[in-house]
């Protein structure tokens, strides 16, 4: 290879895998009408499902019988109900300040986002949008403070410029012995054939499956990961929006199907005592119809130039990115590249900010062929609220257009191959602590200018929170952690 020739240059191209485009008919979920949703597995009840800001999955269920007379008495024919202002603002039991005890919001539900619930039967669930009920001498929180409605703002900002995206996720997670317990399943070693014999943990595994493929997620594989109980499920792709609800359902499912079977699922980040944390790596591709419109960048050939774009503006707003895909102190036990000083190396997102192709041990990994490229962000875990995670980068996708950036950053993967040690040539590093991404986020602006300064420094107080009540280590925030992702 000459010096001046690139990896991706100079080596043929082989195409694998399949080529996905917001516009493949098969990646829509169709939502079950009333006749069949009346049929479909005697279904009695409706839970009404919201993720709050620290990514508590919460619902509050409704008769079937009640769930269709607040549609048919609506004007429109979707039903409508009150929450407490408080349901945003909670952990544990404790009310973040600036959320309150007075006030209500609309609950409205979103119809098109209703699936079948297979790990509890008689169940189906359903998102919704939070508005606030602004009458009464109660002020009301600003609008909107709804992850769902800041994910569906910064999208229709998205498409307003031609911007479309497609996103999946590897779902890993850690079975443990009893509902109630804190001791591993099983212990193995990644991808090995014996930890998915006959019996636990496979009767489990093939049950989440078939319930994730009865509710309508698409699931591509799944495999044991390398930590003792650890296990992943990847997931096809779909819309930012869609995206988000399928993994909180999905997140849902994976954990109320080991509890049928009086086991534990966790999504922490970091479970005390453990080697190997859980991750949520989050495969990402942008599309437009000008996206070959441009110049091919020399520093990575293989990119369209809209990729190109996203791609360097996903690394200059990653700190920031950070403060939503990583915010607890879990999550940076997690992405150490030496677990606690023992010296052995893992397969986490490193601690710099860099890209490079198929590289595993970088926190932005370009994968998939040339022409179904997918950035993959490694630097992510399930305490993230999934819809402002997605706003995130989706409004990362929007600076870097608006701005029409130029990518400046070299592929590192041959840097990172050749000596692990070389990785001190790349200057900056990803935030060591929540409060170094959250410097980091205000710095940068981005998020400021999409999310609304109001929301995000409700943000940083709900994650304050969030750090005080897990506590600062041992036994009693394994508890914590486990109970709450």
């Amino acid at each position: 290879m000459s010096d001046s020739q690139s990896p991706t240059e100079a080596q043929p191209q082989v195409a694998y895998g399949i080529k996905y485009t917001p516009a493949d008919a098969d990646l829509a979920f169709e939502a079950p009408t009333w006749t069949g949703l009346a049929a479909w597995n005697d279904t009695r009840f409706i839970r009404l499902t919201w993720v709050d800001i620290s990514s508590v999955i919460r619902c509050k269920v409704l008769t079937l019988k009640h769930f269709r007379t607040l549609a048919s008495k609506s004007p429109n024919g979707v039903p409508t109900t009150t929450l407490a202002t408080a349901s945003l603002g909670l952990v544990g039991r404790t009310l973040v300040d600036g959320f309150s005890v007075a006030g209500d919001y609309l609950f409205e539900v979103d119809l098109s986002s209703l699936r079948l619930l297979p790990c509890t039967p008689g169940h189906a669930i359903v998102f919704g949008w939070l508005k606030p009920v602004n009458i009464g001498p109660v002020p009301q929180l600003a609008d909107p403070f709804c992850p769902r409605t800041i994910l569906r703002n910064i999208i229709e900002e998205a498409l307003a410029r031609g911007l479309t995206f497609l996103v999946g996720f590897e779902l890993e997670f850690t079975l443990l012995k009893d509902r109630n317990g804190t001791v591993v399943l099983d212990d193995h070693d990644w991808s090995t054939s014996s930890s998915i014999h006959s019996g636990a943990p496979l009767e489990i595994l093939d049950a989440m499956v078939t319930a994730l493929e009865r509710g309508g997620i698409a699931v591509h594989s799944f495999r044991a990961e390398a930590g003792p109980g650890q296990y992943k499920i990847v997931t096809g792709p779909l819309q930012p929006l869609q995206a988000a609800d399928a993994l909180s359902f999905s997140r849902d499912v994976i954990r109320g199907t080991a509890s049928g079977y009086q086991r534990r699922a966790t999504f922490a980040p970091w479970i005390y005592g453990h080697k190997y944390g859980n991750g949520l790596h989050t495969h990402v591709s942008i599309h437009s119809p000008s996206a070959s419109e441009g110049e091919i960048s020399p520093l990575a050939p293989t990119l369209n130039p809209l990729e190109a774009i996203f791609l360097q503006s996903l690394l200059d707003n990653l700190g920031g990115i950070c403060a939503f895909s990583m915010p607890t102190s879990l999550s940076y036990e997690r992405t150490d590249e030496y677990i606690h000083g023992l010296g052995q190396q893992i397969w986490g997102p490193g601690k710099h900010v860099c890209w490079g192709t198929h590289h595993r041990q970088v926190p932005i990994r370009l994968c998939g062929p040339p022409g179904a490229h997918k950035f993959e962000l490694r630097s992510v875990d399930a305490t993230a609220n999934p819809y402002l995670l997605l706003a995130s980068i989706v409004a990362a996708a929007i600076e870097g257009v608006d701005n029409q950036m130029s990518l400046t950053t070299s592929d590192s993967t041959v840097l990172l191959g050749q000596n692990a040690k070389t990785v001190a040539l790349i200057p900056d590093e990803l935030p060591h602590s929540f409060q170094e991404a959250f410097r980091c986020l205000e710095e940068q602006d981005t998020m400021g200018k999409f999310f609304g300064e109001c929301f995000i420094q409700a943000y940083r107080g709900v994650i304050e929170e969030v750090h005080q009540y897990l506590g600062s280590g041992g036994e009693g925030q394994f508890d914590k952690v486990v109970e709450m992702y």
